[in-house]
């Protein structure tokens, strides 16, 4: 044998067992699926095959073949087509019965597609409406199986039928066990598509609303029947469904979301499965945007399944990850972690360093919000490790500003600075760069470092789009006004809170411009006047469950009340601490960047 025999050999070995770790990795997130795998593998790794599945047909049906669960170790996109000839010829012999085609040249009677050469039917039984098969085959011809390959072979068919002759007899999954929980269960139980309407909870009253969630659901349930049906559907059932949702949307032609919905329909239509996948995300991201979770949560589970048997990493990748953040913002932390970890599973298979990132700093923000500071942080540095092997600018920055949250948390404000100016200088994105520079903003107040704090917030003030952190923004600007002893700036911006109507924004906004605007009067020499509005700020706070700001402002009141007899002593800038050489970069940085605004406001 040659070098270059043996270097193309090593090759296909290596591509081999790529493949079976990416569907390894891919059907994971089933405990089902993940379990049937491991048996198609040993099934495949005995005869030496290029593909292994489990599929079924519909006993009354038109005797399609559905494809439950597929191995291709030769073929990228892999290939879901199997001729029922071979089934019916196995199903024949009982069950267990097998047909073995070990050489389709020297067979006859028996057409296998794709230019499969060899392959293996077993027979694993009916549920009373399907027919289930486990197949194997390859591209090339192989020898009989011998005995002792035919009793491993049906080991693992026996495997394969205990699992799909009884897949909705199991126990709901624990936490922690294959992402299947009981969001999972009531998903298999109830009709396709259902969490989609749950969104119209608290919002009966918006006929708008209500009439895009209703689109939405049908368009949807069209993809949850392609997924129960394994995509084998007749294309002219197909087509009558697709066209009875375009009829429903039909009266909805300005609506904001319907390129999306046609998007997914087309690419339903088509059985194109990568697009579909894709048009899934884009869908679910736009019921995010509006908050309807519930919605976005199950189709990035239908995108998922989609681009999972599509063989898409990169889609599996995001639907996972996107999914998860669904689960997070509706506080189903055991999922959010379970989906995360999956996702990147997935990523770290692939070495996809910037989705393995990105899916971290996901699962840092899920322990954070669940309290775990140190898990967060742990986590946050990883992020960092596979950020900066990817080269990712989004993914660093996300990561540094985050740390800086952490360490805000741990009242480290000096490291806190350095991440969340790291963070302003890497975002790409304007959005981006001024939520970092409100967040340091909030930091460089608690290092004193005042005239950098009132730069950050003039940025934030003059460019932000969005009017609460806007407003936000302009109370800090009085509060540093106040921290610095310029009582006609305070004034200044005082003014324009009230010209903006600040009592109008949602209590945690609210409450934070009153906290700010009482610890600027208790600072400029007003103690009544501040211990009106830190003692709402207080109410608010409690009433909103807004613990942190609750506690800040009752310590304010506290400290405001320990000094009623003293006079208060204004801040001055000189008063300052010496600043690290580290706080200096961030002070002239953000002096520079609040110069490039020619007319961003000033103090």
């Amino acid at each position: 044998m040659t070098t270059s025999h043996v270097i193309h050999l090593d090759d296909y070995r290596t591509r081999r067992e790529q493949r079976r770790r990416e569907f390894f990795a891919l059907y994971g997130a089933d405990g089902e699926r993940s379990r049937i795998v491991l048996q198609l593998w040993r099934a495949a790794s005995l005869l030496g095959a290029d593909r292994a599945a489990t599929v079924w047909i519909d006993e009354y049906g038109p005797g399609l073949v559905h494809v439950y669960c597929l191995l291709d170790l030769a073929s990228d996109p892999p290939r879901r087509t199997f001729t029922p000839d071979l089934l019916r010829r196995a199903w024949e012999q009982g069950v267990p019965g097998i047909c073995d085609i070990p050489d389709t040249v020297r067979a006859a009677g028996i057409p296998l597609s794709d230019g499969v050469r060899s392959a293996c039917a077993i027979a694993l039984g009916s549920d009373g409406a399907r027919a289930w098969f486990l197949v194997v085959d390859s591209l090339t011809a192989r020898g009989r199986i011998d005995e002792s390959r035919c009793a491993d072979l049906m080991f693992s068919a026996g495997e394969c039928a205990g699992l799909v002759l009884h897949r909705d007899l199991g126990e709901p999954g624990r936490e922690g066990e294959g992402c299947d929980g009981s969001v999972e269960q009531q998903r298999r139980t109830t009709f396709a598509g259902w969490p989609v309407l749950r969104d119209i909870e608290g919002r009966e009253q918006d006929e708008d609303v209500n009439q895009r969630i209703a689109r939405r659901f049908l368009v949807v349930r069209v993809v949850r029947t392609l997924v129960d049906e394994d995509f084998a559907l007749d294309p002219e059932s197909l087509h009558y469904q697709v066209e009875g949702v375009r009829g429903e949307i039909r009266p909805a032609p300005h609506d904001e979301e319907r390129a999306a919905w046609e998007d997914v329909l087309a690419a339903a239509e088509h059985l194109d499965r990568g697009a579909l996948a894709r048009a899934l995300l884009g869908l679910g991201e736009l019921g995010e945007r509006q908050g309807h979770l519930h919605g976005a949560r199950e189709i990035y589970r239908n995108a998922y399944d989609v681009a999972a048997a599509a063989a898409e990493v990169p889609a599996a990748i995001d639907s996972a990850r996107f999914y998860a953040r669904a689960c997070r913002k509706l506080a189903d932390w055991p999922d959010a972690e379970a989906w995360y970890s999956r996702a990147f599973e997935m990523a770290d298979t692939v070495e996809d360093h910037a989705r393995c990132a990105l899916t971290l700093d996901g699962l840092a923000s899920t322990y954070r919000f669940r309290g775990n500071m140190p898990k967060t942080r742990e986590t946050l540095e990883r992020v960092l490790e596979y950020a900066t092997r990817a080269n990712d600018r989004q993914a660093l920055a996300s990561a540094h500003h985050h740390l800086m949250v952490v360490e805000k948390h741990f009242e480290r404000t000096l490291e806190a600075c350095v991440h969340g100016w790291k963070a302003v200088d890497l975002y790409e994105r304007e959005a981006d760069r001024l939520l970092a520079l409100f967040d340091l903003a909030d930091i460089l107040v608690q290092a004193r470092v005042y005239p950098a704090a009132r730069d950050a917030y003039a940025i934030v003030a003059h460019r932000m789009g969005e009017r609460d952190y806007r407003l936000m923004a302009i109370g800090g600007l009085a509060l540093t006004s106040a921290l610095l002893g310029e009582k006609r700036q305070f004034r200044h911006w005082s003014r324009i809170l009230e010209e903006q109507r600040w009592q109008e924004t949602p209590p945690p906004v609210h409450a934070q411009i009153l906290f700010h605007q009482g610890v600027a009067c208790a600072q400029l020499g007003y103690p009544g006047k501040g211990r009106r509005l830190l003692t709402a700020a207080v109410a608010m706070a409690e009433e909103n469950r807004l613990n942190k700001l609750f506690f800040q402002a009752e310590a304010a009141l506290k400290e405001l009340g320990a000094s009623r007899t003293e006079k208060a002593t204004p801040a001055r800038q000189g008063s300052e601490p010496e600043p690290d050489p580290r706080l200096a970069e961030v002070s002239g940085g953000l002096s520079r960047m609040r110069a490039g605004f020619a007319d961003a406001p000033r103090t």
